[in-house]
């Protein structure tokens, strides 16, 4: 019964745990959204050995080979330039600083005109031609050949790029387990009238 508890918690953990990150140095091709997967995960247990006590009562040769097996169903999800359970690796940390960076430079870039836009919303209020009015009036006062909107069209192309798929996650569906329990054990007890000398006999 330990030996089936503890396979059934090894497959629980496989199942919620089956959500696994790729990420390939170089992401040749991903699979496709729904695709069909296995993870199979062995353990195998061996080991031998003898165990005798100080005093020599008894000689204990005991071995162990089990092996427990565990199989999950997973299904492919979009792949995507995100990891959602590893950590960025330097390059992908560095592009999203550029992104950010891009980003607070097309904010400045584009702050006078957002000044203008809020003195719009605050001289018209709830009028919608008023606004509509006063925003053609801000718009043809844009040179879009100038060097701030020029920055600001730059930036903003930058900050919005995504980054190439990357990572993909695969989701655990279904958990099925298998596992084979072979241990022996010989004890061998002595009668305490043997002396060490005709102990091998005496057992």
């Amino acid at each position: 019964m330990k030996h089936a508890t503890a396979l059934a918690k090894l497959g629980l953990g496989l199942v919620s745990a089956a959500a696994l990150a790729i990420a390939p140095a170089a992401f040749a091709q991903s699979a496709a959204k729904g695709s069909a997967g296995t993870l199979t995960v062995v353990f195998e247990i061996s080991g031998t050995g003898v165990d005798r006590p100080s005093s020599k009562e008894k000689n204990v040769t005991w071995t162990v080979k089990n092996k427990f097996e565990v199989s999950g169903k997973l299904t492919a999800k979009e792949a995507t330039g995100f990891p959602a359970l590893l950590a960025k690796d330097a390059a992908g940390a560095a592009a999203d600083d550029k992104r950010m960076a891009a980003a607070g430079q097309a904010q400045k870039d584009m702050a006078p005109m957002m000044d203008q836009a809020a003195k719009i919303m605050e001289q018209c209020g709830d009028d919608e031609d008023c606004m509509m009015k006063a925003a053609m009036k801000m718009a043809q006062g844009v040179d879009m050949n100038s060097a701030q909107m020029k920055s600001a069209k730059s930036n903003i192309g930058t900050a919005s790029a995504m980054p190439g798929p990357r990572y993909q996650i695969f989701e655990g569906k279904s958990v099925t387990g298998t596992f084979v329990i072979d241990e022996t054990a010989h004890e061998a007890y002595f009668d305490a009238a043997c002396s060490f000398k005709n102990e091998a006999t005496c057992a």
